[in-house]
């Protein structure tokens, strides 16, 4: 747009001039002082429209009439200068200016925060400013009864009053500054539904109203009387003189604040927060009166910090003074997850007293009590990431808080153990498969018959475990994916079907335990297997495998973050299955018998990323035995081009000897005892429920689809299964 530069006259041309050109984009006064005033009306600055000075300030009220020191700058203008603190953006020049009213809705700017954007300190008639918008650089509002109102508009700059009455009220607003009122009678209101938190200092206002949610992290002085809403908290983060306080709401003070007040009165259902931020006595919220007792029937709750550490038991605090009887105030709860707190009085001060009891005590289950007794040996031992577990621990408000987060302080590597093993028998099952439909397309139906030829083939599985939680021990849930190539052939050996069978294998799983406990494992196995069928119709299979598994883990450590493992291990399997075909019509009935050994071996390793409260896992190896008895329903229906459609059912229960889950021994980085995880126990007892379709074609190729289940009282399993299969 194109620049002007305006150079005013009078008073009435100033207004004119401003008047006519007020349409265009940008007006620049970058040579002379620029005075908006006249005696016939308001100044409004269009949206669009931008007055930008480097020498003096961009507008100075200079009328003695206030219908005329009306000032609007619009959404979407700007009001700017670069010069320096001494040429206030909008200023007032003379002591006998008529009252003024300034509406931002756009932007004033001053050369920075620190220096003036509105100064308006040599007025003596009240003065009203409303900043909806952007306001950035101080703002001073003179000598009169003067109002600064915010309805969610930013101010980054102080906020100073003067010498006479100052109403500050600030809706949803921001202010990154110090708030200060004048010699007068001042008044601050915190309004809203936003939680307003301090830029900087407030004080000098009398009377402070906290009628939103706020957060005072810079100091306050000067205050006579302080009153906070029904519903509404204010948090003291730095020490406050806020005078005669009546709390209708909550009053939070931080570990190791002091809040001075003349008194305290607190209404129905009002509350009084304590805050305990370590053993030191002197790291405690501290009420202190100088005027008098706590009012009666006064609710005070005990609110232990997160970074607290550990509190021995029988430490006493001193959280009020100025007060009497301990029985003017109750305790909203005297206890929570391991602490439980008592008052008593000393002079005319109140004391908290914290009695601890074993953190073993509070939770369930054997693993976690294993750990929580590691951590009760330490007690306040405990340096690094260990003492910031041990004030989680502290800081919870119940027994269930504690638990979690003495799950998220173990390695939760059980379902890990237990999908690979899982993973095993799957692939046992998916090889089974392949042989039934060996057997079934009449290739070694009996000793000397032989293959059309060799054959390769490639299956595509997913499957999904969802593990519920059981006596006291978290589940989980795992989900795997992969792939497998394989050759057999009847030739190698005369009467013997064999086959090389090569997987790999993607699994996730996720714990249930409150640390998100996570592992993601790649497996590497090759299998080898064999089929004989006699003479008599019964057959025998069986196979050997062996695999590479590779672990990630990860678990979020409470109150310290992110933990991360990796290690190694090595599988072995082996698995015999016999049965017999009936045919029966044109079905074929094939009641069978299985036995499973699985054997899985885990390498130990070192978390890292948790500092001491990472953790040395040295897992046992787990081996399992699957012993099963079930059977098999197929019917075969030609197809007109001379191929073959067979649909199967087939069911079988399993029981599990054995290991149930992975046990692990565990020791934090840090220190301390060894300490136990067994996870949770699997169920002995399983059906396996599944169903399938094989496509045979003339010239011998195969398809076929496969689902099966796995169902027990605690864990349901799903697997499927597409394969191809041809000749070369």
């Amino acid at each position: 747009m194109t620049s002007r530069t305006l150079k005013l006259l009078t008073a009435s041309t100033a207004f004119v001039a401003a008047a006519s050109v007020g349409q265009a984009a940008d007006i620049s006064t970058s040579l002379t002082a620029t005075q908006f005033t006249s005696e016939t009306g308001a100044f409004n600055i269009i949206t669009g429209g931008s007055i930008v000075t480097n020498v003096s300030s961009a507008i100075v009220i200079s009328s003695t009439s206030a219908a005329s020191n009306t000032i609007t700058i619009s959404t979407g203008t700007s009001v700017t200068s670069s010069n320096s603190a001494t040429n206030p953006v909008i200023s007032s020049s003379n002591v006998n200016n008529g009252a003024v009213t300034i509406n931002v809705s756009g932007t004033v700017s001053a050369l920075s925060g620190t220096t003036k954007a509105i100064d308006l300190s040599g007025m003596t008639n009240g003065n009203t400013i409303r900043n909806d918008g952007t306001i950035s650089g101080s703002v001073t509002l003179g000598n009169g009864t003067n109002t600064f109102t915010s309805n969610g508009g930013t101010t980054n700059g102080a906020i100073t009053g003067g010498n006479g009455t100052d109403t500050v009220t600030l809706t949803n607003a921001t202010v990154n500054g110090n708030m200060s009122g004048g010699s007068g009678t001042d008044t601050l209101n915190i309004n809203g539904t936003n939680t307003f938190t301090t830029g900087g200092t407030i004080g000098l206002f009398e009377t402070i109203n906290f009628n939103t949610n706020t957060v005072l992290d810079h100091t306050v002085t000067g205050a006579s009387t302080s009153a906070i809403a029904a519903g509404k908290t204010l948090t003291v983060n730095s020490s406050a003189n806020l005078g005669a306080v009546t709390n209708n709401g909550t009053l939070n003070i931080a570990a190791g604040t002091d809040v001075n007040a003349l008194t305290y009165t607190g209404g129905t259902g009002a509350t009084l927060g304590i805050a305990v931020g370590s053993s030191n006595t002197s790291n405690v919220g501290q009420l202190i009166l100088s005027g008098g007792a706590l009012a009666t029937g006064t609710s005070v709750t005990i609110n232990v910090a997160s970074n607290a550490g550990f509190i021995a038991s029988g430490t006493t605090y001193t959280i009020a003074s100025g007060s009497s009887a301990a029985n003017q105030v109750s305790l909203t709860s005297a206890a929570n997850g391991v602490y439980r707190f008592s008052t008593q009085t000393s002079t005319n001060d109140l004391l908290l007293r914290v009695g601890r009891v074993s953190t073993s005590d509070v939770v369930t289950g054997d693993e976690n009590k294993s750990i929580a007794n590691v951590l009760d040996t330490i007690g306040a031992g405990a340096t690094g990431s260990l003492a910031t577990v041990q004030g989680a621990i502290g800081s919870q408000s119940s027994a269930a808080g504690v638990q979690a987060v003495l799950e998220s302080l173990t390695p939760s590597i059980d379902g890990a153990g237990v999908a690979s093993v899982n993973f095993a028998v799957d692939a046992g099952n998916q090889v089974s498969n392949r042989l039934a439909s060996v057997r079934g397309n009449g290739y070694g139906v009996a000793t000397g018959d032989a293959m059309a030829a060799r054959h390769m083939w490639a299956q595509g599985f997913g499957s999904t475990v969802s593990q519920d939680d059981k006596d006291n021990a978290r589940g989980y849930d795992a989900d795997s994916a992969g792939a497998s190539i394989g050759m057999d052939t009847d030739t190698l050996i005369d009467g013997l079907t064999t086959g090389l069978a090569v997987t790999y294998g993607k699994s996730t799983v996720d714990s249930n335990a409150s640390g998100s406990a996570s592992t993601d494992i790649d497996t590497y196995a090759a299998t080898l297997y064999g089929s004989r069928v006699m003479d008599n119709g019964v057959f025998v299979n069986g196979q050997v495998g062996a695999g590479y598994n590779k672990y990630e883990m990860e678990r979020t450590v409470a109150g310290v973050g992110q933990s991360k493992g990796d290690t190694d291990g090595l599988q072995a399997s082996a698995k015999l299955e016999t049965g017999k075909d009936f045919a029966v019509g044109g079905a074929t009935l094939t009641p069978l018998a299985s036995l499973q050994y699985t054997y899985l071996d885990m390498d130990s390793y070192t978390e890292t990323g948790a500092g001491n409260a990472s953790l040395r896992v040295d897992p046992d190896a787990m081996s399992t035995v699957d012993a099963g008895v079930g059977g098999e329903a197929s019917y075969a229906i030609a197809l007109a081009d001379g191929g073959t459609l067979k649909p199967s059912v087939r069911a079988k229960y399993v029981y599990r000897m054995g290991d149930e889950s992975m046990a692990t021994t565990s020791q934090f980085t840090g220190g301390g005892a060894a300490f136990n995880s067994n996870g949770v126990e699997g169920d002995k007892s399983s059906v396996n429920l599944g169903a399938g379709i094989l496509l045979t074609t003339v010239g011998g190729t195969d398809l076929s689809l496969n689902y099966d289940a796995d169902i027990r009282s605690s864990l349901t399993g799903h697997t499927g299964q597409v394969k191809a299969r041809w000749a070369f």
